[in-house]
Order: structure tokens, then C-alpha cells, then sequence
């Protein structure tokens, strides 16, 4: 491993990121991937478009919280979300597109509920960028607007009275998973940015309590409660106390409820379908038909066409199928899940520098390239580059802007530095 790389690993792992190594494998790499303005700023503009169009969905949801179920939504939090102001889904959301090789960007689902790549985007980009005097990171001012999401909704939860009157925010998460462990202290430290008085806990779910319906974390009360944990994980009855605290507003909680809809592989089968009706102004429907990948409840629309297999719900690729990879009986048993049918596409890959406890090596790996939202504004950019079902071994190869190139338009890999 290059002295650079440690490095960096080693600044930010005092910040708070020590997922840098997992496993043998290096997390994030000193190459980059260059994407020409006009590339990154269609890329954009599809976002802030779907984004729109995705609160829409929502607010449209909220008057008919019957269709949660058709989501996969469980129906002990399904009045929680449909409830919650809508307007807060997007208080960090991650839209995750693909660039396929007809050059063509195409989104493959929404992480509203529990994003990760914030070290990713926030801190180790500025640096990788550093080392291409070229390039220019998209995500520049992310903490700074994550720390505004937080100080936005934190005031509109709490009143502005209680958000500057010192409040007590409990933040909890999966800490034995390393990588959760990080998200909870990259929100930490926004947090902490955002509400400067604030007494920040961080702790687990199990480490909650309830008296009547002030809830406790660590022993001491809370005012608000973020989570780093699925909110449909809490569907369980021993959390109905909690629920129950959260339904009646005593205790506010981060992400919203309402942002485990776009979560949901369903909720873009639904803007296919609300399209379809007519439900989208034109900017909207069309931003749905040209960059949203075909998704549906039923797989006969795809003919004799490949397609992706996805439970509504699932996180980091589980249970995700390839329909050339399964029999006529596997696929009828799917068939009664809750799964949907995904157009299958051809991602981009690229020759990825992978550092091992062995040295680099260069595998090819398919990009994902993940937008950050946080309301209304793009936050920054994080970039997976991993196997055609993306999981926990994927690399962060950070995507820098470069000046256009009249030869090339897609996105092209750049050196490394060890």
C-alpha cells in the first residue's frame, strides 16, 4: 500500500472514517473516473427532475395511504410514513445511476432511507481530486450541505425555540457493522455542525428505552432520533412503544418516515405507472420515460428481454436475481415475493486500480455513480465501482469533472497514484 494512500486512510480515520480497510481490500482507490460537463450536468439535471417528481409521488401517496402496501410497505410503519411530512424524504437521498455503454444515464433505484458513502463523498474525493490537478470534485461543499439538511429539519422537528436551546439528538445504528458505524459519525458530525449546542449520543437500537413516552438512549432522554437503521427493521412488536412515541410527536425522528416509499424497488414501478396516466407535468413524465430504467410488477412486459430480479427492500444487492440466471421454476416462485422486474442494461465498466494486503492489482468492475440530494439541492457525487450485483465489496472510485473532450463522451477512467 502507497505511502498516499495511507495517508489520506490515516487523516480521515482520526475524522471519524475507519472503514477505509475491510476485509483484505482497500475500500476507496487514488484513481478517479473523468466525466465532461456536459456529461455531469445532464446527470443533474435528470436528478433534480426525478427528485421533483419523486415528492410529487408523495404528496400524491399521502392522500392514499392505501397504495403503501403495493410498495411492500409493512404495515405496522405504513401510518407512520404516510403521515410524515413528505417534504422531509429527501433530507439525504441517494439516487443511484448507471451509465450504460449507449451512453446513456439510466437511475436503478432510490436510497432515501439509509445512504451510505458519506466519508466517501464528503472527505476522500477532495483529496483523490488533489492528486489529478485536472479534475474538479462535484461534492466540494457536502458536509456543509448536509449540515444545513440537518439544521433545516432539526428546526422544523424540534421548533427553532428547542433547536437552540441546547437539545439532546440520539443517533443509532448497527455499531458492529463498520461501515454503518461510520454513516452514524459522519451525521454526528454534521449534526454537531449544524446545532453547535447540541449533546450528541450515539448508541444502538437495543440501547433504547421508553418511560410512558419519553425515550431514553443511554440512560439520558432524547429530543430527537436519528436512525442508521431501515426503518421497516422496526416492523417488530418490541419496538411499538418507540413507534408509538414517534406516531403521536413526541419524539421527531431522522430520516423521516416518509423516506422509506422511494426506498421501496416498487416506488419506481409506480412513477411508470403514474406516467402513464398522465400524472407529470411534461418536464417530469419526460425525465421518467428517458432516464427512469423500465420497471414493472410483471415480467411479461419484457418479453423475451433480459431483465433484473429485485425484492422490494433489500439492501446492498441481496437477493437480486438475473432472470438468464434462474429456471422457469425459480422464477415462478419469485413471482409470488415481493419483487419487482427491472429492464436489464449494460453498464459501463472500467479497469479499476484494487489495493489488496498483496499490492494493487486492476479488475474490471461495473459504475454505479450514486447522487447525493439533500432537499431540493444536489449534495455531491459517490461512485461504486463492483461486481453486476453491487455489494459491500465495492471500491469508491471517486468521479471527477473534467474540460470537455470533443472525441469522447462517456466517462473515462484517469491514473492512479500509490
Amino acid at each position: 500500500m502507497g505511502p498516499a494512500w495511507r495517508a489520506i486512510a490515516d487523516r480521515h480515520a482520526v475524522a471519524g472514517y475507519v472503514n477505509a480497510w475491510t476485509d483484505g481490500l482497500a475500500n476507496f482507490t487514488l484513481a478517479a473516473i473523468g466525466l465532461t460537463a456536459e456529461v455531469w450536468d445532464e446527470l443533474r439535471h435528470a436528478s433534480l427532475l426525478l427528485t421533483r417528481a419523486s415528492g410529487r409521488v408523495l404528496a400524491h401517496l399521502g392522500r392514499h395511504p392505501g397504495l403503501l402496501g403495493v410498495l411492500g410497505i409493512p404495515k405496522s410503519v405504513a401510518p407512520l410514513c404516510a403521515a410524515a411530512p413528505w417534504e422531509g424524504w429527501s433530507f439525504l437521498a441517494r439516487l443511484d445511476w448507471a451509465w450504460t455503454e449507449h451512453a446513456r444515464w439510466k437511475l436503478l433505484e432510490i436510497n432515501s432511507d439509509t445512504p451510505a458513502g458519506l466519508w466517501e463523498a464528503g472527505s476522500i474525493e477532495g483529496d483523490v481530486a488533489r492528486l489529478h490537478p485536472r479534475g474538479n470534485g462535484p461534492s466540494a461543499g457536502f458536509w456543509d450541505q448536509l449540515s444545513a439538511s440537518w439544521r433545516h429539519v432539526a428546526r422544523q422537528a424540534l421548533g427553532e425555540q428547542v433547536a437552540d436551546r441546547v437539545p439532546s439528538i440520539g443517533l443509532v445504528g448497527v455499531l458492529g457493522a463498520s461501515e454503518d458505524a461510520d454513516q452514524l459519525r459522519a451525521h454526528a458530525r454534521a449534526a454537531r455542525q449544524a446545532l453547535p449546542g447540541a449533546r450528541v449520543e450515539i448508541g444502538t437500537p437495543e440501547d433504547l428505552a421508553w418511560h410512558g413516552r419519553r425515550v431514553e438512549l443511554g440512560g439520558r432522554p432524547i429530543d430527537l432520533l436519528f436512525r442508521y437503521y431501515p426503518l421497516d427493521w422496526f416492523a417488530e412488536p418490541r419496538w411499538t412503544p418507540l413507534l408509538a412515541a414517534v406516531a403521536e410527536g413526541t419524539l421527531p425522528m431522522l430520516p423521516s418516515p416518509a423516506a422509506l416509499i422511494p426506498q421501496s424497488k416498487a416506488f419506481l414501478a409506480l412513477l411508470w405507472e403514474l406516467e402513464g396516466t398522465g400524472f407529470f407535468p411534461p418536464a417530469e413524465a419526460a425525465a421518467i420515460t428517458q432516464y427512469v430504467a423500465r420497471t414493472t410488477l410483471d415480467p411479461s412486459a419484457f418479453g423475451r428481454r433480459g431483465y433484473v430480479i429485485k425484492p422490494y427492500l433489500e439492501r446492498e444487492g441481496h437477493g437480486v436475481r438475473f432472470s438468464a440466471d434462474t429456471t422457469a421454476a425459480e422464477r415462478r416462485r419469485l413471482a409470488a415475493a415481493p419483487v419487482v422486474y427491472q429492464e436489464r442494461l449494460d453498464v459501463t465498466r472500467a479497469r479499476v486500480p484494487v489495493a489488496t494486503a498483496y499490492g494493487w492489482t486492476r479488475e474490471s468492475r461495473h459504475l454505479i455513480f450514486g447522487v447525493f440530494m439533500t432537499g431540493n439541492a444536489i449534495a455531491g457525487l459517490y461512485t461504486r465501482a463492483g461486481a453486476r450485483i453491487t455489494g459491500r465489496e465495492a471500491v469508491y472510485l471517486p468521479a471527477l469533472t473534467f474540460a470537455p473532450s470533443p472525441a469522447r463522451r462517456s466517462p473515462r477512467s484517469r491514473g492512479t497514484a500509490g
